[in-house]
């Protein structure tokens, strides 16, 4: 897989570094590369999140995929009268795509085991241990097994 990635960003770069005259825009073949990875990516992780909990890793492949369907026809965005409007929503897609990963993790975060029983609770944080009893001896003993969290 890496090999692979890395010759796509040798191919990408190769495309988008030659001298052009005119108005500089994006490529067809970065277009495409770019629109097709999105989508792959989006299919990928909807594929995944099917035995998923939580709406995360749907939430990041449907904007992925979204994404993916939005980017494909970019270098004919300069001669849209909607240029600025896809542009937004370009960067809409973009922060909705942060957010989503946030979402995914902190997802993540809440289902992993021990996570509730060491006090672990959306929004409230606890400094004081003797307030814990049993269950801060608990916590200990899992953070040792694990490695420490």
């Amino acid at each position: 897989m890496w090999p692979g990635a890395l010759t796509l960003v040798v191919a990408v770069y190769y495309f988008e570094s030659r001298a052009v005259s005119g108005v500089p825009d994006i490529t067809w073949f970065t277009s495409i590369v770019l629109a097709s990875t999105s989508l792959a990516t989006g299919w990928i992780l909807w594929i995944a999140s099917r035995n998923a909990k939580g709406h995360g890793a749907r939430l990041l492949a449907g904007l992925f995929l979204l994404m993916g369907l939005h980017g494909i026809d970019r270098p004919l965005w300069l001669q849209s009268p909607l240029f600025l409007l896809r542009i937004a929503f370009d960067h809409l897609l973009a922060v909705s795509l942060g957010i989503a990963m946030v979402v995914l993790v902190l997802e993540r975060a809440r289902a992993r085991p021990g996570a509730r029983e060491c006090g672990w609770q959306p929004g409230r944080f606890s400094r004081n241990r003797a307030a814990y009893g049993r269950r801060w001896e608990f916590c200990e003993t899992y953070r040792a097994r694990r490695g420490g969290l």
